[in-house]
């Protein structure tokens, strides 16, 4: 809901991707979409995998934007209004910097884990989603799938670790950075 522009960043795609998404974002239902302000894409060549694909996709993301979300390719995003609803919190707290659709934990995971972590839970029911999907539950860190950031706290922490983290871990990392910020 709201307006919104989409960034596709295709990594090493060989397979039919861009052509996909040419006819989709050409396609009626997109072009008549008004909350769809623009889209990109960006081509990029050469495997840079997951953590320089989301430092790509957020940089090219609009400046003025009150948040990024960044979604998963394999992610299915369903209920009308889910942005609006992962949103709330960093529209209620002024020090939340991130919020996960997905799931969050303690640091090194553990028995403290909410949401998705770890194992294939396969679909909640609505009983279980509708219970708690305005909670607000802070923990050490939290995981990407849909997530939606503050673009202020990316810039301010430097977006995500590519040198040291290149494959996995950078999400935990940029968590533990944006609480030596106070960012939660």
């Amino acid at each position: 809901v709201g307006r919104w522009e989409i960034v596709f960043v295709l990594d090493a795609s060989y397979d039919k991707s861009l052509q996909v998404l040419k006819d989709i974002l050409l396609s009626k239902d997109c072009q008549e979409n008004a909350g769809l302000v623009r889209a990109r894409i960006l081509v990029q060549p050469t495997a840079v995998f997951e953590t320089s694909s989301d430092n790509l996709g957020l940089t090219l993301a609009d400046r003025p934007s009150p948040f990024y979300i960044e979604i998963q390719t394999d992610t299915i995003l369903e209920r009308t209004g889910w942005n609006r609803d992962l949103a709330r919190p960093l529209f209620d707290y002024n020090d939340i910097y991130s919020v996960s659709g997905r799931c969050g934990h303690g640091q090194g995971g553990g028995s403290d884990m909410v949401g998705r972590c770890g194992a294939d839970v396969g679909d909640f029911s609505e009983k279980w989603d509708y219970a708690t999907r305005d909670a607000v539950i802070v923990t050490a860190t939290n995981n990407r799938g849909p997530i939606i950031y503050r673009p202020e706290a990316l810039r301010e922490l430097g977006f995500f670790d590519e040198v040291n983290f290149v494959l996995g871990d950078d999400d935990h990392d940029m968590n533990r950075r944006a609480v030596f910020r106070g960012w939660y």
